[in-house]
């Protein structure tokens, strides 16, 4: 058997298999290889592309090379040559949005110029490792996958490793890119200066926390932080963040998960609004920012602010989803099921809450299209809240209804896809404040219906 031995070649110096087996037909030219290789799965190569922008190109899966006529033929991994190639080249994809999406990607990282390849003297001497590398198990001769539990094992045993040495070194991170995102801001610059000498556990504790850092809009990107809310909204919420944790915020405040997501249901007024999102997020690294980012910032000479905790008045959050709603004239059943889920905490019980919160909308919609005699043909409940505000409002001037519109409508953030990722997702874990917004929002809608009904039901 022939042996293989590895090379490192340009990225530009390999083409990609114009035989690949993705294909059904050979194709004639390296730009219809790629666009034949993106029409597969698209959003697939996108993510490809972003991963090997932030993390690299994995280097337990080293691309199979062939010389072929004089020319270095990638005979396995053309997705990730292409991905790469389409980082370094955007324009090569035909289509305007993709192009847009790869060059967003390459705004992070192009990846490699050269990359590590295994070489083949020819196709037939990689047939039996392509072929087990994309058949399946072959009586375990192949790739043995993992099962359910072996995956959730790995990921268990990935946090604990993370957690063990990141709530400090989390803690640290944000300060040292807090200070540098928003280096000419006195005030805060004393509270962050306060938090590191005094309160770093409990702000590890705090940003560790997967909901609060949702929350804030912030996450971790190795030893960079990343912003997904514009300045102002960011500014916002740090600095309340930090105000508090500078005057009265203590560990024994935020030590259970229950504790962190009653904290910020407390400073919901100051977190980002989901709608101001940013498409790409703004990443500080504080060890590439000039000046003494590792220590203290020292505020400006005159700076006197005593930390103190806002006086801003805020109306009392609600308790419960729908509190105070009251449904008297649909089936007695659709009633008992909001009653019942109005003895939910939603600071307590978050995920039953946020269930709820669906379902309540859902029965609701139907109680009443049904008895109303109104066309059953919506079969989603995005068709079906429609349905409802245009029977309701149809000339959409009714300003109590425009919360319901706005997160019913269109591909919202915090939406009906929101609402299915309450009941369906298990990678959705429902923050307190998005389920007071979507309470909010669609009550007006529900009290609305009730009136309806029972103005127009049949006799």
């Amino acid at each position: 058997m022939a042996r293989m031995n590895t090379q490192d070649f340009p990225v530009a110096s390999l083409l990609l298999d114009e035989e690949n087996p993705r294909f059904e037909q050979k194709v004639s030219s390296q730009r219809e290889a790629i666009n034949a290789i993106l029409s597969e799965a698209p959003a697939k190569l996108v993510a490809l592309a972003q991963d090997i922008a932030r993390k690299g190109v994995n280097p337990t899966e080293l691309p199979v090379v062939t010389e072929i006529d004089e020319r270095i033929v990638v005979i396995e991994g053309n997705r990730r040559v292409a991905a790469l190639k389409l980082l370094n080249n955007p324009d090569l994809a035909t289509d305007a949005g993709l192009r847009r999406q790869f060059g967003d990607a390459a705004q992070q990282g192009k990846g490699p110029t050269s990359i590590s390849c295994v070489v083949a003297e020819s196709r037939s001497d990689a047939d039996h490792w392509i072929a087990l590398r994309h058949t399946g198990e072959n009586g375990g001769v192949g790739i043995v996958s993992w099962n359910t539990e072996q995956k959730y094992n790995f990921e268990q045993r990935r946090q604990i490793r993370r957690s063990k040495s990141s709530q400090r070194d989390r803690a640290i991170i944000f300060c040292n890119a807090v200070s540098a995102k928003f280096a000419d801001e006195a005030d805060l610059l004393v509270d962050v200066a306060k938090v590191r000498r005094e309160r770093l556990t409990t702000l590890g504790r705090l940003v560790s926390d997967p909901e609060v850092r949702a929350a804030l809009g912030i996450d971790f990107s190795e030893d960079s932080l990343l912003f997904h809310y514009p300045h102002d909204a960011t500014m916002s919420a740090v600095s309340r963040l930090f105000a508090d944790l500078a005057s009265e915020l203590s560990v024994s405040q935020v030590k259970s998960k229950a504790q962190r997501r009653q904290y910020i249901g407390k400073i919901e007024a100051d977190l980002p609004s989901r709608s101001t999102r940013l498409a790409n997020p703004e990443s500080v690294s504080p060890s590439s920012t000039s000046g003494s980012i590792g220590s203290d910032k020292t505020p400006p000479i005159g700076s006197t602010k005593t930390p103190a905790t806002p006086t801003r008045q805020r109306k009392p959050q609600e308790k419960y989803i729908f509190q105070g709603l009251r449904l008297r004239n649909v089936h007695l059943r659709t009633a008992d099921v909001l009653h019942e889920a109005q003895r939910v905490e939603i600071d307590s019980s978050p995920n039953l809450a946020a269930i709820m919160l669906r379902v309540v909308i859902d029965i609701a919609v139907t109680d009443v299209a049904d008895q109303l005699g109104w066309t059953k043909s919506q079969q989603e409940l995005k068709e079906r809240i429609r349905a409802v505000l245009n029977k309701l409002d149809p000339a959409r001037s009714d300003m109590e209804l425009t919360d319901a519109r706005r997160h019913s409508e269109g591909d919202q953030l915090l939406g009906i896809k929101t609402l299915h990722g309450f009941v369906h997702h298990w990678s959705t874990h429902p923050l307190t404040t998005d389920i007071r917004k979507l309470s909010a929002a669609f009550r007006p809608m529900l009290a609305k219906l009730d009136v309806y009904l029972g103005e127009h039901r049949k006799s």
